[in-house]
């Protein structure tokens, strides 16, 4: 059957002008050769990168290319690519051949690459010359096309941003993953526009076009680019690589502090470094370090800001909590679990431990995740100071998958040493975040959370537990 489809569809000996005519019967409103190159040329550049890195997947779980997502392999990142071969029969070169110019007469995957652009481009440049008038299939069609050429200039820049990264140049693969980054968005913006998700028999299952985009933006920000991208001006851009947004650091501490910046067509531009609003520190440098010798307790607002010679700015800031014994476990105390993933306890000023015998009950994403089967998961905090008065309490809760009425997240308090009573819980589904809260009043107070799923499927997400004063 599949010989026979393929014959069908794709009968090299099939006139251009069968196809042609069929779009000006269909059509009349569009000029018919500016339509039919624009589609062939939008087609060829995804079967390009398809060509790339498919090697001997051959079913259709195996490579979902509007998604870059394998039911085996999961997303395809650039780290990823590395590890693909071109498809059977290919002259392409892969990634890693082409990185150490190991071609051996076959086509390099940077030429390749540049073709796939080049065809996007071309794709693009016909689109603007086609108007759909009051047709509505055309006018759908040719926001397909232009998805697909949103999606080709992606897969273009990705490859180029493998090799490089092979190459040991992540910063040209940095700039090559924000020029990715943007057409991206741009896809999956139309995308969403046009489709709703599915729930896919043979890959993975998506209620939207931009799920991913935290997967695509892993790729930029584990270069050290910035932690979103503006589509409409991605130059200039500044990140406060280290440290992390909402980090701990427990005194006496030195703090070095990593900047991290870029212009369009590498413009000069300076770079200053701000910490609770007072500058500290100014460079003409894209890519610098400070120390901050024996820094304050306390917490720290960091600001980096870019400017160019243009006049264009960007900034990005971070926060940064400074403690000791004494300020440890102290007012306000707000966790939101920006740790490594699968982490179980935190002994900074938030400190915390998870259990749980069977299962997951650990960070994951900057959340704290229960899955799988498994017997109930417990989080105790640290002991907080609450003497100074009454505080409030909450906690945000997300399920996900088959969570259902037997499955639970439930918040207790224990003050001075007592024993635990429940402020509140939460029970089966809840696709977006619902909050517990309560009070408390007492000289020391631990959080205790107890939850409970029964299955792989079944997913609660625990974030932002705080405690502040009335």
């Amino acid at each position: 059957m599949q010989k026979i489809w393929g014959r069908i569809a794709y009968n090299p000996s099939v006139s251009d002008d069968l196809f042609k005519n069929h779009l000006a019967s269909r059509y009349p409103e569009a000029a018919t050769e500016q339509l039919f190159e624009a589609w062939s040329k939008a087609s060829r550049a995804l079967r390009l990168i398809n060509e790339q890195v498919t090697g001997k997947w051959s079913l259709d779980f195996h490579w979902m290319p509007e998604r870059w997502t394998s039911k085996d392999e999961g997303y395809l990142g650039i780290r990823d690519l590395p590890n693909t071969e071109p498809m059977d029969g290919s002259d392409l070169a892969d990634v890693k051949e082409t990185a150490k110019g190991d071609l051996d007469e076959k086509k390099s995957a940077l030429d390749n690459a540049n073709d796939i652009e080049h065809l996007a481009n071309d794709a693009r440049n016909l689109l603007a010359t086609l108007r759909p008038e009051s047709n509505h299939e055309l006018a759908l069609n040719l926001r397909d096309i232009e998805a697909m050429v949103n999606l080709s200039l992606f897969g273009a820049a990705k490859i180029r941003a493998a090799v490089l990264l092979e190459q040991n140049k992540s910063t040209e693969a940095r700039d090559q993953m924000l020029t990715a980054i943007a057409c991206w968005t741009k896809y999956a913006d139309i995308m969403d526009e046009l489709y709703v998700g599915a729930d896919m028999q043979r890959n993975y299952h998506f209620k939207t076009w931009h799920e991913l985009d935290a997967n695509v933006q892993r790729d930029l920000t584990d270069l050290g680019g910035p932690v979103s991208v503006d589509v409409a001006e991605p130059y200039p851009w500044v990140r406060i690589v280290t440290p992390l947004d909402l980090e701990e650091r427990k005194a006496p501490v030195d703090v070095t502090i990593k900047v991290n910046a870029g212009t369009k067509d590498a413009m000069a531009a300076r770079i200053e470094l701000r910490d609770n609003g007072k500058l500290i520190h100014a460079s003409s440098e894209t890519s610098f370090t400070h120390t901050i010798e024996g820094i304050d307790l306390g917490d720290h607002a960091l600001s980096a800001r870019v400017i160019d010679q243009n006049g264009a700015t960007k900034e990005h800031s971070v926060s940064l909590s400074v403690f000791n014994l004494e300020t440890k476990d102290s007012l306000p105390w707000k966790e939101q679990f920006t740790l490594a993933n699968e982490s179980m306890t935190d002994d900074g000023k938030t400190s915390w431990t998870a259990t749980r015998s069977k299962g997951v009950f650990a960070v994951q994403e900057n959340t704290l995740l229960i899955n799988d089967k498994g017997e109930e998961g417990v989080f105790r905090s640290g002991e907080i100071d609450i003497s100074r008065g009454p505080v409030d309490l909450a906690v945000d809760v997300t399920s996900q998958g088959g969570v259902d009425n037997g499955d639970y997240v439930r918040l207790y308090q224990v003050v001075d040493g007592g024993e635990e009573k429940l402020i509140g819980e939460i029970k089966g589904k809840h696709s977006e975040p619902t909050t517990i809260r309560g009070t408390a009043s007492g000289k020391r107070l631990m959080l205790v959370i107890r939850a409970k799923v029964s299955s792989e499927d079944e997913v609660f997400l625990i974030d932002n537990l705080s405690v502040a004063s009335r």
